[in-house]
């Protein structure tokens, strides 16, 4: 929670910051569906820390994420989809501090079940990557 009180200090309610807290739930998910096993440890937290995050109050967080879930699905169907995405998503984050702590903070999500796949990480691989933090 420590990580999350830290992304939210960091941010602010306007546009630029809206876009950011998406691309948070955006790689949250892209973490939790990577494996293709729904835990509800996964979703507990991760509906948690939503509570957290600044969102923009003209958009219904809940129907941004059915419309983004299936675009994650899509995503991981084939390595190329599953990189545009994630630039996608990396391109969103544009403060060096919120990279660095969404780093720590996908980190944590995937360790929630007790268990981090290889497709988990090698999307956190790419994360760092694309963050600019390797």
């Amino acid at each position: 929670m420590y990580l999350l009180d830290k992304i939210k200090s960091s941010l602010s309610p306007d546009n630029h910051h809206y876009q950011q807290s998406s691309a948070i739930v955006d790689l949250m998910y892209l973490i939790m569906l990577s494996d293709r096993r729904l835990d509800l440890n996964e979703q507990d937290y991760i509906a948690e820390q939503l509570l957290e995050l600044p969102w923009d109050p003209n958009q219904s967080i809940s129907l941004y994420i059915q419309a983004m879930v299936p675009k994650l699905r899509n995503a991981l169907s084939s390595p190329e989809t599953l990189h545009e995405q994630i630039v996608s998503i990396c391109d969103r984050i544009h403060d060096r501090p919120i990279r660095e702590q969404v780093l720590h903070y996908i980190h944590d999500l995937s360790e929630v079940d007790g268990y981090i796949s290889s497709e988990e990480r090698q999307i956190i691989e790419e994360v760092e990557h694309e963050l600019q933090l390797v």
